[in-house]
């Protein structure tokens, strides 16, 4: 017998937005996703909170992308800090070409 999951009020809006949802359309996050269940499918859940921590972390990273926000701010920050020293031009940026130079 399977388990289900249901919730303790039920309305339209969690039978719309309540179903299990995966990364499979997703190519760059697919692998790390059957990884992950793969491994959490060995330890189960409890154990596999620590011994699937580093590919639990790696699919997290995939999905959020908190790394990569945070490097594009710093580069941001560094560009208005260029800006405010007077070491980068007021524009910051470089001009775009001329119109229908393609």
């Amino acid at each position: 017998m399977t388990a289900t999951i249901t919730p303790f009020f039920r309305n339209f809006w969690t039978d719309v937005f309540g179903t299990m949802s995966t990364f499979q359309e997703h190519p760059e996050c697919a692998n790390r996703e059957l990884q992950v269940v793969d491994c959490l499918e060995a330890y189960g859940v409890i154990g596999g909170k620590t011994k699937c921590r580093v590919l639990l972390d790696d699919f997290r990273e995939c999905v959020m992308k908190g790394k990569q926000f945070q490097r594009v701010k710093i580069m941001t920050d560094e560009r208005a800090r260029q800006i405010e020293a007077g070491e980068r031009d007021d524009d910051g940026f470089a001009p775009p070409p001329k119109m229908d130079s393609y």
